[in-house]
């Protein structure tokens, strides 16, 4: 068994001189890596805080280059601006020197020719004046003569309805049979018809109060009183709020039981006793007295014939009787208007705007032809031409209207044409010296140019040279603005807190304007400096550990091997107490090696893990239970 154990431990031994010497070599080059690190990142900080620094030290100039810069900027922007308006004035100085020369080669004509033109608008505005003045007195003329026609014409009109609606009355009742169509001869009145109806409704007149013999006029008044009084009567028995369409069908009845009590429609067919109340009610209406000459009935005649003839809507037909003595008026009426409006078209047509306003010569012959032709069309011709007036008469005032807007122009175009020319001897008079001084003027714009461009081109180059110190400042920042952002961007180790969140999750390092906050980045390369600090004490402590089990691990394979030679030598104490500080020793190196971790050498590139560590661990098992057996041993005899 002892031998067995020997062999055992001399394999654990082995397993152990395997994982330590890997482990050293693992040790050694993960110490190497984490120097080689540790360096690099203090380079790295000490070239970030050296930009910080070196940034801050040129600070200042670089806000006043850009302060210098914008004012650069702003200059060579005007600077331009001038430059292009000196072009500008200095292009229309030699054109308005060249146009100078010109009017005063062109003055002499020019001035000849306003002085013709203020000739001819002086001549033009007396002739507009002459025709403005003839054409007010033309419109007052026609003013007055159309207001008297249309009053004549109204006159006219008037009598001329009142006596067709007499005639036409007339007939209706017998008095004359041919209305006022028997007055008419080709359509216009006749003189002797119109003389024998004036005597026949004087006639009619007289006779119209004779009770005694109810015809003609008389009778038509009583036969529509009776109708009247026999309606009446049969309204009255018709139901209060009966429909229309009932009553129609209940009203024939009712004229029937009217009928059979007495009292018809027509004076005739009354009863006696009906015909005088019906003679005494007409009289009692309408007052019928007669003159003991049977020559006039004055007060109500009016409503004597309007009620007589059945023609309800006639009405001051014939206010006197009297003044059926005039209606022969109309026919002298008629050919006065004729003849006055043939006058006046005559006088429209020897002007042509006249006629154009009218409408043209075909509607004057026209209306001509209808002055002279039966009375409707006379009526309507003259109706038409008072129409046709008065829209001439407005087109007159605005015409004159115009003309005298044109007139007040044409006054001003004259004064201005005055002033214009005066102005022009002016201007000749003063021309060479005016020459004179333009010529100067674009000799000095010249120079003051091109020492414009001049400045402008030194302008420029001073500006690209302040652009490029600004750049290369610029260029400084972004790199330290970029290291800064790497440095904020550092993953922290297990157990660290990273550096953006011991600055509280900050990683903003540009003011408002956009500029580096350079005293932040410094305290920032401060935050990073304390976390490199504690991240290299954490990999000291790992590589440390891992240094020391593996020591451990070493020295626990050497007693392993020398307890086992001596159990091989039959020196079982010796074997034993070498087993024990075997024990110890792989126990000391796997606990400091497992506890140290793996997680930076990890990193460094380290593949062997806890092996070392474990192969300690197993020799201090099997040491353990060598020394048990070799203490409990019997001495073997010799």
């Amino acid at each position: 068994m002892k031998k067995g154990l020997s062999v055992l431990l001399i394999a654990a031994a082995l397993f152990g001189f395997y994982g330590g010497a890997t482990s050293l070599n693992d040790v050694l080059a993960s110490k190497d890596y984490w120097e080689e690190v540790g360096e690099k990142s203090t380079a790295d900080m000490n070239k970030l805080e050296d930009g910080l620094n070196q940034l801050k030290d040129n600070e200042k100039a670089y806000l006043d280059g850009q302060e210098q810069l914008a004012d650069g900027e702003k200059q060579l922007a005007d600077a331009e601006g001038q430059l292009a308006d000196g072009e500008k004035k200095l292009a229309d100085g030699r054109a308005e020197l060249a146009k100078g020369y010109a009017d005063y080669a062109a003055a002499p004509a020019k001035l000849r020719a306003g002085e013709a033109a203020v000739a001819a608008g002086e001549k033009q505005y007396a002739e507009g004046q002459q025709t403005l003045s003839n054409g007010k007195a033309t419109l007052n003329d026609l003013t007055k003569k159309l207001a008297t026609l249309k009053a004549g014409y109204a006159q006219w009109c008037e009598g001329y309805d009142n006596l067709r609606n007499n005639a036409n009355a007339a007939k209706a009742a017998g008095a004359w049979p041919g209305g006022f169509d028997g007055l008419l001869t080709d359509g216009s009145l006749d003189a002797d018809k119109l003389a024998q109806f004036v005597a026949t409704m004087k006639y009619v007149i007289a006779w119209v109060g004779d009770s005694s013999s109810p015809g003609g006029v008389y009778g038509a008044v009583l036969n529509v009183a009776a109708k009247t009084q026999f309606d009446t009567t049969v309204e009255s028995y018709r139901p209060e709020g009966m429909p229309d369409d009932q009553w129609e069908q209940m009203k024939p009845q009712v004229e029937a039981n009217v009928k059979a009590g007495g009292l018809y429609p027509t004076y005739n067919d009354c009863s006696d006793k009906v015909k005088s109340q019906i003679q005494a009610g007409v009289k009692t209406k309408y007052g019928l007295k007669m003159a003991a000459d049977g020559s006039t009935i004055k007060a109500d005649l009016n409503s004597l014939i309007s009620h007589g003839m059945g023609t309800p809507a006639v009405t001051g037909a014939l206010e006197k009787v009297e003044a059926l003595d005039s209606a022969s008026d109309l026919i002298t009426g008629k050919k006065y208007m004729a003849d006055e409006l043939t006058t006046i078209l005559d006088k429209v047509a020897s002007d042509e705007d006249m006629v154009k306003a009218i409408g043209g010569m075909s509607v004057i012959r026209q209306a001509k032809a209808g002055l002279r032709a039966d009375d409707e069309t006379f009526r309507g011709t003259v109706k038409s031409l008072i129409s046709k007036a008065e829209g001439l008469i407005e087109a007159m005032k605005a015409k004159i209207a115009q003309g005298e807007k044109e007139l007040a122009a044409g006054a001003a175009t004259l004064a201005a044409g005055k002033r214009e020319l005066a102005q022009g001897y002016a201007d000749y008079a003063a021309a060479p010296g005016k020459l004179a001084d333009g010529e100067k003027q674009l000799a000095d714009g010249e120079k003051e140019l091109a020492d414009g461009y001049k400045q402008y081109e030194d302008g420029k180059k001073q500006l690209a040279d302040g652009k490029k110190k600004l750049a290369e400042y610029e260029d400084g920042e972004q790199q330290v603005r970029d290291g800064l952002a790497t440095l904020m961007a550092t993953e922290a180790d297990p157990g660290l807190k990273s550096i953006l969140d011991r600055r509280n999750g900050d990683d903003k390092f540009d003011d408002a304007n956009g500029h580096l906050q350079l005293d932040e980045g410094l305290e920032a390369v401060e935050v990073g400096r304390g976390y490199q600090a504690e991240s290299g004490d954490l990999i000291t402590k790992e590589v440390t550990n891992r240094a020391v089990g593996t020591a451990a691990g070493l020295g626990a394979a050497a007693l392993a091997v020398l307890a086992a030679i001596l159990s091989f030598l039959k020196k079982n104490k010796g074997a034993a107490v070498s087993a024990v500080l075997a024990a110890v020793a792989g126990g000391i190196g796997a606990g400091v090696g497992l506890s140290a971790g793996e997680y930076y050498s990890d990193i460094a590139g380290s593949t062997i893990g806890n092996t070392p560590f474990i192969a300690a661990a197993v020799i201090a098992v099997v040491a353990a239970v060598f020394a048990i057996v070799h203490f409990t041993a019997k001495p073997e005899a010799k």
